[in-house]
């Protein structure tokens, strides 16, 4: 089963279920279980469990909520203790959860495989960026930028002055 550990070493076992489905329905509105159709709707649910971490964390605490109740965690609590590396481990505990529920219609190998474009796609656009940013005509473009930014600055307050 899958799981995951969060930043005070709670374990979470992340289990997709047909009552969780309904629940995620019920609570936000999000149908789980069309991960991986064709629609564009469903496309983006996906999308939307690796860019967009409160939404992440909200699926999540549906998913473990009779968890969070037995010890006595509620929403804000466990949103407290996501974050870095355990959003990371929780991610792919609801992907393998989202993955075996989906084992009976044939949805699993395309819910694994656009998962692992979406972390391979991050990962590009990271590298991408890290490119970019440490690139000496980068740095030297935004203080050309920041000097002409306050240069105009200074001639507009001169201007004001007279």
């Amino acid at each position: 089963m899958a799981q995951f550990t969060d930043i005070e070493g709670t374990v979470w076992i992340v289990d997709v279920t047909v009552w969780t489905i309904k629940q995620l329905r019920a609570k936000l509105g999000v149908e789980l279980e069309r991960a991986g159709d064709s629609d564009e709707e469903s496309k983006h649910i996906l999308s939307r469990i690796f860019i967009d971490p409160v939404f992440l964390c909200d699926v999540l605490f549906v998913v473990c909520e009779k968890q969070a109740e037995k010890n006595g965690i509620d929403d804000e609590a466990f949103a407290s203790v996501m974050k870095g590396k355990v959003l990371a481990d929780a991610r792919k505990a609801l992907i393998e959860a989202l993955i075996n529920f989906s084992q009976s219609d044939g949805k699993a190998e395309v819910i694994r495989r656009g998962a692992e474009l979406m972390s391979r796609s991050q990962q590009l656009v990271i590298g991408e960026t890290l490119k970019k940013l440490n690139d000496p005509k980068t740095e030297a473009f935004m203080e050309n930028d920041i000097r002409r930014g306050l240069s105009d600055l200074f001639s507009n307050l001169l201007d004001r002055s007279e």
